[in-house]
């Protein structure tokens, strides 16, 4: 979450291992909760390539939980198309 304090000057907490805590009050405005969205696509906008399969694949032989994944095994790999490549 460093990155989020330093690039996007965000205050986040970690709930555990694979959950993120935001905090917003009344006080908090339209803009606010888009710079919040915003920060999270900018982190999550990760360039899928063979060194993200390796380290994924190494993490899962090691035991490394990966939440959510489409296929458990890692045999196969969902992605999404950015518009702009």
């Amino acid at each position: 979450m460093d990155w989020m304090s330093e690039k996007k000057r965000l205050s986040l907490q970690l709930g555990d291992s694979r959950r993120v805590i935001c905090s917003l009050t009344y006080s908090d405005t339209d803009a606010a909760m888009n710079r919040l969205a915003t920060a999270f696509e900018d982190l999550v906008a990760e360039r899928f390539n063979e060194a993200v399969v390796t380290y994924l694949r190494a993490g899962r032989a090691a035991g490394m939980v990966i939440p959510d994944a489409s296929d458990p095994e890692l045999a196969t790999f969902r992605v999404v198309r950015d518009a702009a490549h």
